[in-house]
């Protein structure tokens, strides 16, 4: 697939950390999400 850039912007707080939002990902959309 050709790469596709988007944008995703949102208020996070200062505890959150990137694993926080990899781990959302993941239980949401599976094995479809590639690192």
């Amino acid at each position: 697939f050709p790469p596709c850039y988007k944008d995703i912007s949102f208020w996070i707080s200062d505890s959150f950390t990137e694993n926080n939002l990899c781990e959302v990902v993941r239980g949401i959309a599976g094995d479809l999400v590639e690192e």
